[in-house]
C-alpha cells in the first residue's frame, strides 16, 4: 500500500500546495498567527501527505465494503484480496473476510475471474492449503481448467502438480481489466473527498500492487522444458500458452511475456524462426514505447483520463493505447 501512496503523493501535494498559495482554505489552521520566517514548508508537505494517505486508505476500505455487499460474486471475490500483504499472524479475520465469502462464492457458480481473485487472496494471506481444502482447486478444475495464470497461483508451492497443469494449459488470463473495472465501480461510489483524478488512477495502482500475475512459473518452466526436450508435451504447452498471450493477451505485460517466451525458446533450441521471433518481439516493444508517448496527456487532464478509462474497459489496454495515440496525433505504425 505504501507504493500506492508514494505513486500519487507528489501529484496530490503539488495540487494542494498550489491551492494553498492561491489562498484556498484547505485546513482550519490559525494562519494569522504565523510569521513568514517561521513557516515550515516541509512540515506542511508531511501533514498533507499524512492526511491524504488516511483519506485514501479509508476510501479503499469503503470500496471493499461496498464490493462485499454486492450480489455479484466477482465483486465479492475481488474484495477478498487484502490491500496489503499479510503474514500468518494477521489472519485473525480470515474467516470473516476470506473463507466465508469464498464458500458463498463457490456455491454460486463463480466466474473464471472470481476464482482467480480468490486464488490471489488465498496466496496473499499464505492460506492456499486451507483454501484448496475448502474446494478452490476443485472449482478451478471445473470452471477454468486450461488457464495457467490461476494454476500458477493455486499450486505455486507444488511444482510437480504445477507442471502437470502447464502441460494441459491453453490460456494465461490474469483478469486485470476485470479487476480494474471492479475497483472503478467501487471507488466511484466513495463518499471520501479523494477527487476525480485519484479515482481514475487508484484502480490501476491497486491492481498493479495487489493483483499482478505470476509469470515466473511460466518463464522458468518453459526455459527448463526447451533445454530438456524441444518436442516434449511441456515444450509444446509452453508455445501454446505463449502464443495465446502474444496474440490474445488483454494487457501489454501479458503480450510482452508471450513474445519473450517464444523468442527465448526459439533461441535456446536454435530454431530457424529464432531471428524472426526476436525481430517481432523488438518491434512490439518499440511500438509500445511509441504508444506510451501519448500518456503524458493524461497526467493533468481528468476528462481525457476518464475517456481513456472508458476505452480501456471497452476495448482492452492495447486498443485503448492506440486510440489515445491517434487522438494525440502520434503515429506508431
Amino acid at each position: 500500500m505504501q507504493a500506492i501512496f508514494k505513486s500519487i503523493r507528489t501529484f496530490v501535494c503539488i495540487r494542494i500546495l498550489v491551492a494553498c498559495f492561491f489562498g484556498l482554505s484547505l485546513f482550519a489552521w490559525p494562519w494569522a498567527g504565523l510569521q513568514a520566517a517561521a513557516f515550515d514548508f516541509g512540515d506542511l508537505v508531511r501533514h498533507i501527505e499524512r492526511a491524504h494517505e488516511v483519506v485514501i486508505d479509508r476510501s479503499i476500505d469503503e470500496a471493499q465494503d461496498w464490493m462485499r455487499e454486492q450480489s455479484d460474486p466477482q465483486l465479492q471475490a475481488l474484495a477478498t484480496i487484502p490491500k496489503t500483504m499479510l503474514g500468518a499472524e494477521d489472519n485473525i479475520d480470515a474467516e470473516q473476510y476470506l473463507f466465508q465469502p469464498m464458500r458463498n462464492i463457490l456455491d454460486a457458480t463463480p466466474s473464471q475471474a472470481a476464482l482467480h481473485f480468490l486464488a490471489l487472496a488465498c496466496s496473499q494471506r499464505f492460506l492456499m492449503a486451507e483454501c484448496i481444502d475448502q474446494g478452490l482447486a476443485d472449482a478451478v478444475e471445473a470452471v477454468d481448467p486450461a488457464n495457467f495464470a490461476t494454476w500458477s497461483i493455486v499450486y505455486q508451492d507444488q511444482p510437480e502438480v504445477l507442471l502437470g497443469k502447464l502441460e494441459q494449459a491453453e490460456t494465461f488470463d490474469s483478469f486485470r481489466i476485470e479487476a480494474i473495472r471492479g475497483w472503478y465501480q467501487a471507488l466511484d461510489v466513495s463518499t471520501r473527498p479523494i477527487g476525480d483524478f485519484v479515482k481514475q488512477v487508484m484502480p490501476w495502482m491497486i491492481v498493479n500492487a495487489n493483483a499482478m500475475p505470476a509469470f515466473q512459473p511460466l518463464t522458468e518452466s518453459c526455459k527448463i522444458a526447451v533445454e530438456t526436450a524441444t518436442d516434449s508435451n511441456l515444450s509444446v504447452a509452453c508455445r501454446r500458452v505463449s502464443r495465446f498471450m502474444r496474440d490474445q493477451g488483454g494487457t501489454v505485460i501479458n503480450r510482452k511475456i508471450g513474445y519473450t517466451v517464444l523468442a527465448e525458446m526459439a533461441k535456446i533450441e536454435q530454431s530457424d524462426q529464432a531471428e524472426q521471433l526476436q525481430r517481432e518481439r523488438e518491434a512490439f516493444n518499440e511500438r509500445v514505447q511509441c504508444l506510451n508517448l501519448a500518456n503524458v496527456a493524461l497526467e493533468f487532464d481528468s476528462a481525457l483520463q476518464k475517456t481513456y478509462t472508458a476505452w480501456l474497459l471497452q476495448y482492452g489496454e492495447i486498443k485503448a493505447m492506440e486510440k489515445l495515440a491517434d487522438q494525440q496525433g502520434i503515429e506508431c505504425d
